[in-house]
């Protein structure tokens, strides 16, 4: 079955203090819906519609062109799911830092991807932000204007993407990133960098934390939202010389000047029937049992794991409340992990990207397990398996073929997962990011959802080259916003 395509082209345009008015749609009925306890906006034109945000960071990179700009598309969401989109790129003469502090061009836009009011005008903007620089773009009666911009080397030396929402009590959006012993950033739209110290470590043997697999909601209901992270310690013991990693499932909430640290779990006491974090265990936040206060989900692959911890006016208590053993679909690596409710009934589904799956020739072809949400938690035995080549139950024949592409060597879908409501109907669509197809030129696939799940007739494709994206290598979809 064909896939329905973008059929608006907008001129790709670069960004500037203020650029070509985005189109609105002042008749539009608001379309964000309910995704978890806190509501998904990401409707940046104003049109009542979310729009999709995703990225191409290496873009045109090649042995002779290592350090490149980077660009960024913005897809406007509407009734009938995408039309139109925005190009962002880097200003003619931007400038950023390196690790050590030097100003360079501005490189690998699109690492950071978020959503959030930074100006407090009630509208949401989008931050984008690449090695060492975080920028947020309202779109305005005028154009899409830089609201602010903030600079660091900090955020060229570590290792996961800024963080963006209200975190400290504060109704104006945070830029924060995760570096050793701190979390540090802009509060507040502020200009000035600030750092707050983690509570340390107590353990001489600790020489050195790392941060992954970072995602953020609100956990407590208090509208602020909370971090949670798989932090990495290196440690040596100072007798012996012997060296070894403990990796540690944490919560961090941010209260005025101070940072309080809850550890969920921790490698150091994990046994086949307890929690066991690793370095590629994957985080995300959402509603799944439906109790208005988001949940924490980690899929730990390897393992087959999948643990939930409930929200709740006093916050995630110390066990998992849910925990489901032995699925096989989780023997392989998860590069992607998403919640959201895609069929409109209040509980959250949990998406998960295999990105890896299809290793037989031509292999890494990959695909997204949906497990659906429910009062009592995951549902893991009505999971399905959505792909390029059909929807339907893990084990059986697919219901249809709504993406209507073949799935080919190196495509590398579900490599991102998003899960938002485009259309404003209540039901989230499953947003599937392919930057290897192509060869390489990437692919975003929206599947509708539906009240039985991801619908198995109704999805659309975004080809890189319908963007504008025609360097080779754009690997459109290596980022997207969720």
């Amino acid at each position: 079955m064909s896939a329905t395509k973008i059929t608006r082209a907008v001129a790709s345009i670069a960004l500037t203090a203020c650029l070509a008015v985005a189109a609105t749609n002042t008749g539009a009925q608001a379309g964000t819906a309910q995704l978890g306890a806190t509501p998904r906006n990401t409707d940046f034109n104003g049109d009542g519609y979310n729009d999709v945000a995703a990225a191409s960071p290496y873009y045109g990179r090649d042995s002779a062109n290592w350090y490149v700009p980077g660009k960024a598309a913005v897809l406007y969401g509407g009734p009938n799911g995408l039309s139109g989109h925005e190009l962002i790129s880097p200003e003619p003469g931007c400038t950023s830092y390196d690790g050590g502090g030097a100003a360079i061009a501005c490189r690998f836009w699109g690492l950071t991807l978020g959503a959030a009011d930074s100006d407090k005008d009630g509208r949401t903007d989008l931050h984008v932000g690449g090695l060492g620089d975080v920028r947020a773009l309202g779109w305005k009666p005028g154009g899409i204007t830089k609201v602010e911009e903030h600079r660091s080397p900090t955020l060229a030396k570590v290792t996961t993407p800024a963080l963006v929402a209200p975190f400290d009590r504060q109704p104006r959006a945070d830029v924060l990133v995760l570096e050793e012993g701190r979390i540090s950033g802009w509060y507040d739209a502020q200009t000035p960098y600030y750092s707050v110290a983690l509570p340390e470590v107590r353990d001489v043997r600790v020489t050195e934390t790392t941060y992954s697999g970072v995602t953020h909601g609100d956990v407590d209901g208090g509208f602020d939202q909370e971090i949670a992270a798989i932090q990495t310690r290196y440690l040596t013991d100072q007798a012996t010389g012997d060296f070894w990693v403990e990796y540690h499932l944490v919560v961090v909430d941010l209260w005025e000047e101070t940072a309080m640290v809850n550890e969920l779990a921790a490698t150091a006491f994990c046994s086949s029937t307890q929690v066991c974090p690793e370095e590629r265990s994957k985080l995300a936040m959402g509603d799944v049992n439906g109790d208005r206060f988001d949940d924490l989900v980690m899929a730990t692959p390897g393992r087959n794991v999948l643990h939930v911890w409930y929200g709740s006016a006093t916050g995630l208590r110390g066990g998992p409340s849910y925990t489901a053993r032995d699925l096989p679909w989780l023997s392989l690596d998860v590069a992607s992990l998403a919640v959201g409710d895609v069929t409109g009934d209040g509980f959250a589904e949990i998406a998960l990207g295999r990105p890896g799956t299809g290793w037989t020739s031509p292999g890494l072809q990959g695909d997204v397990v949906l497990v659906p949400g429910s009062r009592s938690g995951p549902v893991p035995a009505a999971a399905q398996l959505v792909s390029q080549d059909g929807v339907g139950p893990l084990a059986g024949p697919a219901a249809g073929d709504p993406i209507g592409e073949q799935g080919q060597g190196g495509d590398r879908f579900g490599a991102t997962v998003s899960i938002l409501d485009v259309t404003g109907d209540g039901m989230g669509d499953l947003i599937v990011g392919a930057p290897g197809k192509k060869a390489r030129a990437g692919m975003l696939a929206v599947v509708r959802g539906a009240a039985g799940g991801a619908s198995a007739t109704q999805a659309q494709v975004v080809h890189a080259a319908q963007l504008g994206l025609t360097a080779p290598n754009a690997g459109f979809g290596t980022t997207l916003l969720r």
